[in-house]
């Protein structure tokens, strides 16, 4: 898609510090919201998966109690089919409650976060180290050696700069699919030859908190293909 004029991806597009940190400024927004927090409080099922081990609890230590007594097989089969059905209704809303709250807060965000296309008008190249001022240095250290560890090839030359990456500040023109246009920017960390790349006009899908989008905004990379072209056809109409 490169000769179409889209930017090349970023790095990390899962597990990144920019992606943790659009996800920890939605759960603020979440947490800031009295709405969704008791849409969310109020989920149905909630007092089942608290009651149903109560119950079976309480049933099998009569259960217990009447088998020691008795010594009958009977009680025993009794306290099998309680661990079975409490076992199985508990799972059973535990997955309904899941799926309700996971409902509430698609609901919530579909509210809150923003998609749109943003087209480069600025690029500006951070460096390999220390340059990105959202990311402290403690955490890239932590980064680069728990990445060092994963790929199987621990790093041999203790304090040398890692050349393969190299973080860029974007300043970016944003057509959103609801609302006004909009200038943001925004850093991301791509490989080198990619960086080398980027250049003004090139286009691609960014999402944005709909409270402070000038400050919010980040490149989206988690999106499905047919879900940047709904974007494009969006921002295309609004």
């Amino acid at each position: 898609m490169d000769d179409l004029g889209t930017w090349p991806a970023p790095l990390s597009a899962r597990g990144s510090t920019p992606e943790r940190e659009f996800d920890r400024q939605v759960m603020d927004e979440l947490r800031s919201d009295p709405e969704a927090l008791k849409a969310i409080g109020g989920v149905k099922g909630n007092v089942l998966i608290l009651l149903v081990p109560i119950l079976a609890a309480a049933v099998l230590a009569l259960a217990w109690l009447q088998w020691r007594a008795s010594g009958s097989a009977w009680w025993l089969a009794v306290i099998a089919v309680v661990i079975v059905v409490a076992a199985l209704v508990w799972i059973s809303r535990v997955k309904a409650v899941m799926s309700q709250a996971h409902q509430v807060l698609g609901d919530h965000l579909s509210g809150s976060v923003g998609y749109g296309v943003g087209v480069i008008r600025e690029v500006e190249l951070l460096g390999t180290e220390g340059s990105d001022p959202e990311v402290p240095d403690d955490a890239a250290d932590h980064a680069t050696v728990a990445d060092a560890e994963e790929s199987g090839h621990p790093e041999e030359s203790g304090g040398q700069d890692d050349f393969s990456s190299v973080g860029a500040r974007l300043t970016l023109a944003v057509s959103p699919v609801q609302g006004v246009a909009f200038t943001a920017k925004t850093v991301q960390r791509y490989a080198t030859l990619d960086a080398m790349r980027l250049a003004a006009g090139q286009h691609g899908p960014v999402r944005y908190l709909r409270r402070s989008p000038e400050t919010t905004t980040a490149v989206e990379t988690r999106l499905e293909p047919e879900a940047v072209q709904k974007i494009y056809r969006g921002a295309a109409l609004n």
